[in-house]
C-alpha cells in the first residue's frame, strides 16, 4: 500500500530506519513525522461520503491544534519532503512539494489571490529546495531544484 510506503520514506528523509517499531516510535514521537502521517491519512480519507469527510475534518483539526500547522489535504507533498521544525506552516491547496526538498517553521505556501481566478495557482517546489523559517511563496511559481530561499522572504516569482 502506498500510504505504508510514503511514511516509511518519510521516516527515512528524517534519518530513521525501518521496521515496525522504529516506525512506531517516530510516528508517535517526532512532530514531523506525525504532521506527515497525519497528512497522508488525511489523503487517504478523501472519499466523498460524510463519514470520510468528517473524519478527515478531525484529523485536520487535530493537527492544527497540535502543531499550528495548516497543511490543507489536497496539497500534493511527496515522500521524503523534510520539515525540521513543524510550527506554524501553511500549504495550501494545489502546491506541490517534490521529495527531499526542506521547509522551516513558519513557512507559508500557497496563492496569490486577485480578481482574475486564472492567477490562483498554488507553487510548484522541486527537489532538494529549501525554505528557509518565516519566508512566503504564493503564487504559480515553480521553485527549481536546490533552489534556496532564505528566512524572512516574500516570493511570488520563479527562482
Amino acid at each position: 500500500m502506498a500510504f505504508w510506503q510514503d511514511i516509511q520514506k518519510d521516516i527515512e528523509a528524517h534519518g530513521g530506519k525501518g521496521g515496525f517499531f522504529c516506525c512506531l516510535g517516530y510516528i508517535l514521537f517526532n512532530p514531523s513525522i506525525r504532521m506527515l502521517f497525519s497528512y497522508r491519512l488525511q489523503r487517504l480519507l478523501s472519499g466523498e461520503d460524510i463519514v470520510s469527510r468528517l473524519l478527515q475534518k478531525a484529523l485536520w483539526m487535530g493537527s492544527c491544534r497540535k502543531s499550528s500547522c495548516h497543511i490543507n489535504p489536497k496539497a500534493v507533498i511527496e515522500a521524503g519532503v523534510k520539515f525540521p521544525h513543524p510550527t506554524g506552516i501553511v500549504i495550501g491547496h494545489g502546491a506541490v512539494i517534490e521529495a527531499g526538498a526542506i521547509i522551516y517553521q513558519n513557512v507559508t505556501i500557497g496563492k496569490k489571490y486577485h480578481e482574475d481566478s486564472a492567477s490562483q495557482i498554488a507553487p510548484y517546489i522541486k527537489s532538494g529546495a529549501i525554505i528557509y523559517a518565516n519566508a512566503v511563496v504564493v503564487g504559480g511559481i515553480v521553485m527549481s531544484e536546490n533552489s534556496v530561499i532564505p528566512a524572512q522572504s516574500f516570493i511570488d516569482k520563479d527562482i
